[in-house]
């Protein structure tokens, strides 16, 4: 590919047999592996002109638009809409952590301090967050955080708002108690 006045790089796509009745199709572009300084090379899909998709061999990827990957949301695309429950509770069950990659360059990973879940830790309580890969190791993403997130908060500010409400109440009996006894000895000191 290219022209006798570029680099030397190499650039291929390979059809590989992964066995077992599944094929890898490698994209090859460059000698700048992920651990290399710099982004690295890159592999672009472009549409009009400008970059829609950018993924570079150091692990970043990129693409136009909003900061994260669209999903279907519409309510006509949808069926058996129920509200989340409980969601502050199994939010709670889960334990952050920060952790190294044993392996920091391998997809999926990065290198320095980073901070996260463990996925053996969370797919008991959110199983569909976490696969298997052919390998046995767990990966993990968090669909759904963010609805889980306002629901913990709703449960939260409810259970804030019913205590407050409570103290509220009690502080106004106290106050007319309170009331009362200073008039009982407003009249016992004028007798």
């Amino acid at each position: 590919f290219g022209d006798d006045n570029q680099n030397s790089d190499s650039v291929a796509i390979i059809r590989t047999d992964g066995g077992l009745d599944y094929t890898i199709l490698n994209i090859v572009i460059g000698d700048n592996p992920g651990s290399a300084p710099g982004p690295g090379d890159e592999v672009r899909i472009s549409a009009g002109g400008s970059p829609q998709f950018i993924y570079r061999s150091n692990g970043e990827a990129y693409k136009t638009g909003a900061p994260f990957w669209g999903t279907i949301s519409d309510a006509r695309a949808k069926h058996d809409i129920e509200p989340l429950t409980g969601s502050l509770d199994r939010l709670m069950q889960l334990k952050g952590h920060t952790f190294f990659y044993n392996e920091p360059n391998q997809p999926g990973a990065r290198p320095g301090q980073c901070t996260g879940f463990v996925a053996q830790e969370v797919e008991p309580v959110f199983p569909d967050w976490v696969s298997t890969d052919r390998d046995g190791m767990k990966t993990m993403h968090t669909a759904g955080f963010e609805a889980l997130a306002v629901e913990a908060l709703r449960e939260l500010r409810e259970e804030k708002d019913a205590q407050i409400d409570a103290l509220q109440s009690e502080n106004s009996a106290l106050r007319a108690r309170l009331d009362a006894l200073e008039r009982l000895v407003e009249r016992l000191g004028e007798s």
